[in-house]
């Protein structure tokens, strides 16, 4: 009887301590994912958007006069959405 209440509170104690180590790692993981990935996200739609307005600005130079103004317009969209991004990317 003695060594099966025994063999249970060490099971008991090794069950507890993997919990506490799988919530210790759990924890390590989100804030990988908080700090980091999060980031990377950013500044993925910051260079995305910076080279979005390269190609309308080279479409722009070899496509009519006239439609410079709409090419004009979708860069600076496009700017202020990157702005937008990084300022939210320096805020982390």
């Amino acid at each position: 009887m003695f060594s099966f209440v025994l063999l249970t509170l060490l099971v008991l104690c090794i069950g507890i301590a993997g919990y506490l180590s799988l919530n210790a790692s759990n924890n390590s993981i989100k804030t990988v994912y908080d700090d980091r990935l999060v980031a990377r996200g950013q500044l993925d739609t910051v260079m995305r958007l910076t080279m979005r307005n390269e190609v309308i600005v080279s479409k722009a130079m070899t496509d009519d006069p006239e439609k410079a103004a709409s090419h004009v317009a979708e860069v600076e969209a496009g700017k202020a959405e990157a702005s937008k991004g990084w300022t939210e990317y320096m805020a982390i």
